[in-house]
């Protein structure tokens, strides 16, 4: 018998018969070799009796390993004593109470016993506790949170939660990300109830993992923000709501972080924005913005911006367009900012026409006026006749918008054939082209409609370019003689040709004709056409006169 045979049966799980022969082999010879391997083959049976809750037994091959312990030390470098350690503090009463502790925390019906065991655990200053133990610690007190979430119990989800943050657990690492996760959940599901704000900042911002960074990819191909994204955003949105203006450096660098991962991404931006304001980067964050309405079109995202711009001719533009954007019942702020800005200037009609569409909602739908439409209201001369409407007042308000959020935009006369081709999505698009080639393609739909139907259609486009992409501002219709007198006119007889695949295509002099434009064309006939110069100089048809 050897230390390497003993050895082989423990490493395969047969302890009873290593334990045998450990024993038989000290009777022969009292070796250190004899000694470790014996202490080694107890050390195994007592992590197994300690798995099953098998207290005494353990506590039993504890007092052996503590015997031979002084006779197997020779040259292990105090890796026995060491292990030996691990097993005593497992043994303690305090070990044990975890243990059937985070038994119980599997079970909602004891998840909350198993709670209190850990608070009373935690209360305890003279309770001091081991890697293995916080770690033991931490998980029954995420699934206890997780249990109170699904109850909605808010509050016993936030004492778990600050529970939690008083220990010392391994930063990053998943029972973080998961302790995270749960009051990311909790925030949404009850923000009146929970500073996530504060939250964050005891969790760290900057204890992410890699993995919180992924997102989550449906079965329809659709994603889903990453754990870091839904932090950073409800953050953000608490910044705005609470009226927060002190960031900390740490976040502001967690945000720069995101940015930088997420190329461009609109929602991240949006979030930046926010931060940017309640810092009150006021210049910078109305800039952000405005990128931001390009990518996130949204009604709240225009009002956020008008929150933060100081040029009230331009904050008054942008609560007009707000309310051309939204639906009634969420315009009761701008609706009472705009008032007020109008009684400011005196135009007591259209501002009383604000104050009466904000009551008429708000008694529709059977909601308390706010005190400030009284005030306001109290401004208004006595006889004031009510605008009849105010569209003519934010239409002219808005034209305003176009110098201030496109201040480099660019103006072209483009001409549109007519007929709509599919792209790649399978969806039917316009596409206008300018004299110099520049192109662009928008929804049919979206082009203002002429007063007579025409084999072309020309329009002012007013666009910038976003990311090398032609993206409109405003399109307005150009009389077909006026937009004729901005592109080269070839006229001509149409030669008709035929590729080897069947497709045609035809030249009238020298300018290229594609076949979506042949329609009902024949060779030879007589026709006029809108023609582009490309960069090499080549002229193509862009439209048949």
């Amino acid at each position: 018998m050897s230390f390497k045979e003993v050895t082989k049966l423990r490493k395969n799980g047969q302890l009873n018969e290593a334990l045998e022969m450990a024993k038989a082999d000290l009777e022969n010879d009292k070796s250190s070799w004899s000694y470790r391997a014996l202490f080694w083959v107890l050390h195994d049976m007592c992590k197994q009796c300690l798995d099953k809750n098998r207290h005494q037994e353990a506590s039993e091959l504890v007092g052996q390993m503590q015997e031979i312990l002084p006779d197997c030390q020779e040259e292990d470098g105090g890796v026995a004593q060491t292990r030996l350690n691990i097993l005593e503090r497992r043994l303690s009463s305090l070990n044990i109470d975890l243990r059937q502790a985070d038994d119980e925390s599997r079970n909602d019906r004891t998840v909350a016993n198993a709670f209190t065991t850990v608070k009373t655990i935690l209360e305890d200053e003279t309770q001091k506790l081991d890697e293995y133990q916080v770690s033991t610690a931490g998980w029954i007190i995420y699934r206890y949170a997780k249990y109170a979430l699904e109850q909605d119990d808010p509050q016993s989800v936030k004492r778990a939660l600050l529970l939690y943050l008083k220990l010392d657990v391994e930063k990053p690492s998943m029972l973080h990300s998961s302790i995270l996760r749960m009051a990311v959940d909790l925030e949404r599901e009850f923000n009146q109830d929970f500073k996530f704000t504060s939250f964050l900042k005891m969790w760290g911002f900057d204890k992410f993992t890699d993995e919180d960074w992924e997102r989550f990819t449906t079965n329809e191909g659709r994603q889903l923000p990453s754990l870091a994204e839904k932090a950073i955003s409800r953050y953000c949105k608490e910044l705005v709501d609470d009226g927060i203006h002190e960031v900390p450096d740490e976040f502001v660098q967690l945000i720069e972080n995101a940015r930088r991962r997420l190329h461009n991404d609109a929602k991240m931006e949006y979030n930046y924005a926010r931060m940017l304001g309640a810092k009150g980067d006021v210049e910078q964050a109305v800039e952000v913005y405005k990128r931001v309405t390009r990518k996130i079109p949204q009604a709240y995202v225009w009002q956020e911006m008008a929150d933060h711009i100081p040029d009230r001719e331009i904050k008054q533009a942008v609560l007009c367009k707000v309310i051309k954007m939204q639906k009634e019942n969420f315009l009761g702020k701008t609706r009472l900012q705009l008032a007020q800005m109008l009684i400011d200037d005196g135009n007591m009609a259209a501002a009383k026409r604000e104050l009466d569409t904000y009551r008429k909602s708000r008694e529709e739908n059977k909601w308390r006026v706010e005190s400030h439409y009284f005030e306001l209201y109290r401004r208004i001369p006595a006889g004031t006749q009510v605008a009849v409407s105010n569209e003519a007042l934010y239409g002219e308000k808005i034209e305003r918008l176009t110098a201030f959020m496109y201040p480099d935009a660019q103006t072209a006369v483009m001409v549109y054939n007519g007929k709509p081709q599919k792209n790649k999505r399978g969806k039917l698009m316009a596409k206008l082209v300018a004299a110099d080639g520049t192109s662009m393609n928008c929804a049919p739909s979206k082009l203002p409609r002429h007063q007579s139907r025409q084999q072309c259609y020309f329009y002012t486009v007013r666009y910038v370019k976003n990311d090398n992409r032609i993206e409109p501002v405003s399109i307005t219709p150009v009389d077909t003689n006026d937009g004729v007198a901005q592109f080269t006119i070839v006229s001509g007889n149409l030669s008709i040709r035929n590729k080897p695949d069947g497709k045609r295509f035809g030249f009238v002099d020298e300018c290229y004709v594609h076949q979506s434009l042949l329609g009902n064309l024949t060779d030879g006939q007589q026709v006029r056409v809108v023609a582009v110069r490309s960069s090499d100089g080549r002229l193509s048809a862009a439209a048949v006169l």
